[in-house]
């Protein structure tokens, strides 16, 4: 049975210093209606890259080098052409940014960026359009919907933005649910209702779910699937249970090293040396062998695939059963 949504071998190509350099690299994975995939990674690993290719929105001078993207059976973006992602934004997949202050509309309502989606997408009247914007923010648990949809974004806290967009991306009910680190800039109280209600809509759509973070307690909580990326690269994959039991590549296990357990006496805290390189810099072999304690020679060259290493689980890491024998130094969401 095929995918809802599938990235086939995926490469996005930057233009960099005259030079053009991959930030994707040949990833391929694929999601079903009522699953959840979690993409984690350090900052500049392509999460955010990936997701906009996946909607048709790349920034200038980056495109889709090689492979293809499929939406339920149908390519509907490769190197050639990307048109087909733009018909399926609103009623086939919704996008929730990070930052709702920069995302939304600083000089439209709340409630007229709610329902230009809704006219645009499903053909609806302004009236009715703008009754489904009220609808839209009652069901995600604001306070006085009939009030918020006539208010600017500034005059909302931020929590009560970040379900704003939430309500943009969701209200005409998309079959694919794109989420880059909605959390990130909230407090705890405002990030476990949004969490919250993204389960919700989840569950109750039906819809498929692909959250991008670096917060691996939160992808511990909202998914069933991962995918840990490094230098745009998939280095690892599987479920959530297993990766952050038993990882199986050392950029995996340094991650949850990093995660500090609350219930340890000594919480021994892993930190990975050096950071991500570059997209100018070019390094042969494991991408990630300059930082890695366990690097053998025969690292420094070659491509390094992922490759089956255990049932539902693939890893890009020759030493991966080494790894697994090292245990982890922070297991989230226990």
């Amino acid at each position: 049975m095929g995918y809802l949504l599938e990235v086939r071998d995926l490469t996005v190509t930057m233009r960099v210093r005259a030079h053009t350099r991959p930030v994707v690299q040949g990833i391929s994975f694929g999601v079903n209606a009522g699953e959840a995939l979690g993409l984690v990674g350090e900052s500049g690993c392509g999460k955010t890259m990936t997701l906009k290719a996946l909607i048709g929105i790349l920034p200038t001078g980056t495109r889709i080098a090689s492979g293809s993207i499929w939406y339920d059976g149908t390519c509907v973006a490769d190197a050639t052409s990307s048109a087909g992602l733009r018909r399926l934004r609103g009623n086939g997949i919704g996008l929730v940014f990070q930052d709702s202050t920069s995302a939304l509309d600083p000089v439209m309502r709340v409630g007229q960026q709610i329902s230009e989606g809704l006219r645009r997408h499903q053909g609806l009247s302004r009236r009715a359009a703008g009754a489904e914007a009220v609808e839209t923010l009652r069901r995600l648990g604001l306070p006085n919907p009939a009030l918020h949809v006539v208010q600017f974004p500034h005059e909302l806290s931020g929590g009560m933005r970040q379900r704003a967009m939430l309500g943009m991306a969701t209200a005409c009910r998309p079959r694919v649910l794109l989420c880059d680190e909605p959390t990130t800039a909230l407090d705890v109280t405002s990030q476990r209702r949004v969490l919250e209600l993204i389960g919700q809509i989840q569950r109750s759509e039906g819809m498929a779910l692909i959250f991008v973070s670096h917060d691996l307690a939160v992808i511990a909580e909202t998914c069933t699937q991962v995918a840990v990326m490094y230098r745009g690269q998939i280095i690892e994959r599987g479920a959530v249970a297993d990766v952050f039991s038993s990882p199986m590549h050392t950029y995996t296990h340094g991650l949850l090293g990093a995660v500090p357990d609350i219930e340890s006496d000594n919480p021994g805290l892993l930190a990975i040396p050096g950071e991500i390189p570059g997209a100018v810099v070019q390094i042969a072999g494991c991408q990630f062998h300059p930082r890695c304690a366990l690097a053998e020679d025969r690292c420094k060259t070659g491509e390094f695939p992922l490759q089956k290493v255990a049932p539902d689980r693939e890893s890009a890491c020759i030493r991966a059963s080494d790894v697994t024998r090292l245990g982890t130094g922070g297991r989230p969401g226990d």
